[in-house]
């Protein structure tokens, strides 16, 4: 049973820092025990979900998460279990599709793409919507698929809060609790097909699981020999084959589609950002400018304000010249007076 594939760490929206303090080491095999014991105690496996998410948040120490789990008849993820969500954090685990405006799709392309995804500094990540409260706190978001061999089960999402972070050594000490809960999902999955592999009366929790509609062979009509039973049996099997193969094709062309258009749209956030900064660098440079032509021109204003000063300061020089040169001939005229 294959739960962790591989992790993959999402873009971080800032730039590198000093590390965090990590979470705590998780005890994997004891706490894969302790949930075993939390399955076997419950009066149903459904019953079981809530408490094994509050053991895995206090063994990894995150603050809040949840249990969705996948409908392969209407290829969704479903929320079966939360803790620490707000209503609004809620609504976007609720129902999680491919295209739905109002959810949030990470769960699911992990899910499908048997991938980890391990989000660090997740509260300047754009692509992670507020789940909790005080959102601008949260510090690491991984989503991990959890699988039955090549059959999807569902999806666990974990959320630290700062200073605590999840990284990849974490991660792998879950792998053997998330097996644990794979076991329970796929024992809820067979509850719900039944004992003759039809569809049991529906569980508290979506169906997961289950194959498409018309998957389930029905009974020939009477009078049909058994040779020619065995044969459609073996036609139907082959059929359902090409149907699965196609359906495969299908979504991997659809992850390769979403995976242009994240890419694209990212693309378009790192042009709209640069073309901010141009204009913010502009109107930079345009305030510099009219700064210095301000100053250029006080100057102006002070060489020819300093210039009219000492014009003026010259025009009285010369008139005090002129007047002290008639003094002196006043005086020289009235000594000659006194001789006489």
């Amino acid at each position: 049973m294959t739960v962790l594939a591989a992790v993959r760490r999402a873009p971080s929206a800032r730039p590198e820092r000093e590390a965090p303090p990590r979470a705590a080491s998780v005890a994997g095999q004891e706490l894969a025990a302790r949930l075993r014991e939390l399955g076997a105690s419950t009066a149903s496996p459904e019953d079981a979900l809530d408490p094994m998410l509050h053991a895995i948040l206090e063994a990894t120490g995150a603050v809040a998460g949840a249990l969705c789990l996948y409908d392969v008849a209407q290829q969704a993820l479903r929320l079966a279990a939360e803790v620490g969500l707000t209503d609004a954090g809620c609504g976007q685990l609720r129902t999680i599709t491919r295209g739905k405006a109002d959810s949030w799709g990470m769960p699911l392309h992990s899910l499908l793409n048997r991938r980890c995804y391990l989000i660090e500094n997740a509260a300047q990540n754009r692509f992670v919507p507020p789940l909790i409260a005080e959102a601008d706190k949260v510090e690491t978001v991984a989503c991990l698929p959890l699988y039955n061999a090549d059959q999807p089960l569902g999806s666990l999402i974990l959320i630290t809060r700062a200073p605590c972070v999840l990284g990849e050594r974490e991660i792998h000490g879950v792998e053997a609790p998330l097996h644990e809960i794979a076991l329970l999902i796929e024992t809820m999955r067979q509850r719900a097909l039944g004992p003759k592999g039809k569809p049991a009366a529906a569980p508290r929790v979506p169906r997961i699981g289950l194959a498409s509609e018309g998957s389930v062979a029905t009974p020939p009509p009477p009078g049909v020999p058994a040779a020619d039973t065995a044969r459609l049996a073996a036609e139907l099997a082959r059929a359902e084959r090409e149907r699965d193969r196609l359906a495969a094709e299908l979504e991997t062309l659809r992850h390769e589609t979403h995976g242009n258009a994240e890419t694209y749209a990212a693309a378009l956030a790192d042009l709209e950002r640069l073309r901010t900064q141009v204009i913010e660098a502009e109107a930079a440079a345009a305030r510099e400018r009219a700064a210095r032509a301000e100053v250029e021109r006080r100057f102006a204003d002070s060489v020819a304000t300093g210039r009219q000063e000492l014009l003026r300061a010259h025009e009285a020089l010369d008139t005090a010249e002129c007047a002290r040169a008639a003094a002196v001939a006043e005086t020289v005229r009235l000594r000659a007076a006194l001789v006489l």
